[in-house]
């Protein structure tokens, strides 16, 4: 693939903060769309109108350069406008996912010291506005609770997004002078806690827009002609490498889809002239399986995927690239890190789809045993990743953070993987603390997960560990089949026996056609597997 020639865009953000980007482009291309939400259109200026006046609006309300902002709504335009507001002031933001409720809200706004709140007032059948009033009266940082989308008018306690954005009563005059220096802390983006209480991941300008250069150059390869659409949540780590290292930092359209559906999903393509898209796997399988049509679709723009979140075997990969008639990366990301291991568009079939990539040109990547001594090649060891992408600290969790990242800059990220190839192209294995030890034998669950999704009967598989006191661990695979295929336990354990050591067997074995639990991501809820296979047995939990 030719190279492109980038000069123009990484010269004109050279040394930028986050918020410095949205008034480069209302200057170059005012008139322009720069945000598409259902039947809104929101041109470059505009944007960088609102964004000016909400951070206008929030230095008003007594909001000073360090302080933290939390923003809690799905994808709509209200969230990045607050987002980038915060950024242009020096405001700290702290992205908060709309699938969460009272309890997960209170502890993310109080242990980030949250001094005002942006939130949509009603989502998915939950008050967040009440709730974060609640959370308010009882909490010692958080002071202003500011709310969109509410049918009436907004009345106190809440403060009106609506009258803050007001150009009018705008005063642009602070906001040059509050301006943030690149390496000030830009936001603090909570983990998902699937392994214990969420951490807050500190970034700063800088290890933001520090990957942008990589990505783009050496393995996308777009420009601001190009149009994304964002399905995944804009508060993963993955939503912000689309709306802020590619979209906004080529000057590219950003449609936003408030919450993924797979019919919407074509029709946006289709009708948006979309050409390039980030999701999980489940949001490219799913079009397949509904839409019978999907192929005499006319998606000729559509060129660019990639696939992030959880391993896509070989050959879903491959009927990925078919339907669509796309060019497929496969991506290896985290909130600590960004992307961190990456497959590249020109990659043979053999590492395009049976790895996840190698580490861009700014990353660097060593494989150690639990001694921290590098692996040999092909031995599955810790990646630990160092580069300027990577997080500064855990928000509050000093001793966290030492454990974590070493003192040489590496973080060990848990998850486990091998070099397969001279090219060196990772292939993973599965998470350190998923490692499941059976009678002095490592199971890898990632490793028998991908092997049963090769069936073709299974949608999804997933192996939990549960105590056992003559091996110290035993395992469940839950297999899901896909809809009108039947598969049975003798027939799983007879393709184990025939291609993987027997200490790898599942002790169980459950089979279904409905669906097993997920997170927001989309990935499997490995803990709620986990719980209720051990309420089954009647076991107590404990450390495998």
């Amino acid at each position: 693939m030719s190279k492109l020639d980038y000069s123009k865009y990484w010269t004109k953000h050279e040394g930028d903060s986050a918020g410095d980007i949205l008034t480069k482009w209302a200057k170059e291309k005012p008139d322009e769309t720069a945000l598409v939400y259902g039947a809104r259109r929101i041109t470059w200026k505009e944007l960088d109108l609102l964004t000016g006046s909400l951070a206008a609006g929030l230095l008003n309300l007594g909001m000073k350069k360090g302080d933290r902002l939390g923003v809690l709504g799905p994808n709509h335009p209200e969230v990045l406008i607050a987002w980038f507001a915060a950024a242009r002031v020096g405001i700290i933001a702290v992205p908060i996912n709309s699938r969460y409720r009272k309890m997960e809200l209170e502890y993310l706004i109080n242990d980030s010291g949250c001094q005002t709140l942006v939130t949509i007032d009603e989502f998915d059948q939950f008050h967040f506005s009440k709730a974060a009033n609640e959370i308010k009266e009882k909490s010692s940082t958080l002071k202003h609770v500011i709310v969109y989308g509410k049918e009436k008018a907004i009345q106190e306690p809440f403060i009106s997004f609506d009258s803050l954005v007001s150009v009018a009563g705008a005063d642009l005059s602070k906001i040059e002078a509050s301006g943030p220096e690149s390496s000030d802390i830009l936001m603090i983006l909570y983990t998902s806690g699937t392994t214990g209480i969420p951490k807050g991941v500190v970034h700063t300008h800088d290890s933001m827009l520090c990957n942008s250069k990589a990505y783009i150059e050496e393995v996308w390869h777009l420009t601001g002609k190009d149009v994304v659409l964002l399905a995944m949540p804009w508060t993963h780590m993955i939503g912000h490498e689309i709306f802020f290292n590619s979209a906004f930092l080529l000057g590219q359209k950003l449609i936003l889809m408030e919450s993924y559906n797979p019919v919407l999903f074509v029709d946006l393509i289709e009708k948006e002239k979309v050409t390039w898209f980030v999701g999980v796997p489940t949001m490219f399988m799913l079009p397949i399986i509904k839409l019978p049509d999907l192929t005499n679709r006319d998606l000729p723009f559509f060129k660019f995927g990639i696939s992030c979140g959880f391993y896509a075997p070989p050959e879903q990969m491959k009927l990925f690239k078919a339907t669509y008639d796309i060019d497929l990366i496969q991506l290896l990301g985290s909130t600590e890190a960004g992307g961190m291991l990456m497959t590249h568009r020109d990659d043979p079939e053999k590492a395009a789809f049976n790895t996840l990539g190698r580490p861009l040109s700014n990353m660097e990547v060593k494989i150690c045993d639990d001694e921290g001594e590098e692996t040999p090649r092909g031995e599955v060891g810790e990646l630990w990743f160092k580069g300027p992408s990577v997080f500064q600290y855990y928000w509050n969790k000093p001793d966290v953070t030492k454990k974590e990242k070493d003192d040489q800059g590496y973080w060990h990220s848990g998850d486990m993987g091998r070099v397969v190839d001279e090219q060196g192209n990772i292939q993973l294995v599965s998470r350190k603390k998923e490692v499941i030890i059976r009678g002095g034998f490592n199971i890898y669950p990632g490793e028998i997960e991908a092997f049963v999704m090769n069936m073709p009967e299974v949608n999804m598989a997933v192996l939990v560990g549960y105590p056992d006191n003559v091996l110290g661990a035993k395992t469940c695979l839950s297999v899901m089949v896909k809809e009108g295929k039947g598969l049975s336990e003798e027939e799983v354990r007879s393709r184990f026996s025939e291609n993987l050591a027997n200490y790898k067997m599942p002790d169980i074995i459950k089979i279904q056609s409905s669906p097993l639990p997920v997170l927001p991501s989309g990935k499997a809820d490995k803990a709620t597997i986990r719980k209720n296979l051990l309420k089954d047995l009647g076991l107590e939990d404990r450390s495998l």
